[in-house]
């Protein structure tokens, strides 16, 4: 490693743009990454289920889906599968920009931003789900 790799490696004391996101932060938003991962593995396994085993010789038509989805447990399962990909998903984009020594700098901002994207995005795929089942036109 030349010297200038060396300082390219190093971001300076005392830097702003440079200063690390805090540690529990960090720690949190690791943690959430994982449980969130575990959670979308568990709900797509129910989803395919319902979708494709739970009714053997069931042909997968629109109109089944929609009858299928009129059930609260389902819609409550669809709607957490959607809240959870999608904070699974905002989250990783956040820790990898992140990790690319952005710094503490831009990380309020671009959690903020983020979430504003995830609620707007949830928003938009709950409205859909309500007018898939008829509620709303």
């Amino acid at each position: 490693m030349t010297v200038a790799d060396e300082a390219l490696a190093k971001p300076p004391a005392g830097a702003p743009g440079n200063a690390r996101v805090s540690r529990r932060a960090a720690t949190w938003a690791w943690l959430w990454q994982r449980l969130t991962g575990v959670l979308l593995v568990v709900l797509l396994g129910v989803h395919f289920w319902v979708e494709h085993y739970a009714q053997p010789g069931a042909v997968l038509t629109f109109q089944n889906v929609q009858l299928r989805v009129q059930t609260l447990l389902f819609a409550l399962i669809d709607s957490l599968l959607l809240a959870v990909a999608i904070f699974h998903g905002l989250n990783g984009v956040r820790m990898v920009v992140l990790d690319f020594r952005a710094g503490a700098r831009i990380a309020r901002p671009l959690t903020v931003g983020l979430w504003i994207v995830g609620l707007a995005a949830l928003a938009f795929g709950i409205h859909t789900l309500l007018a898939f089942l008829g509620v709303i036109a």
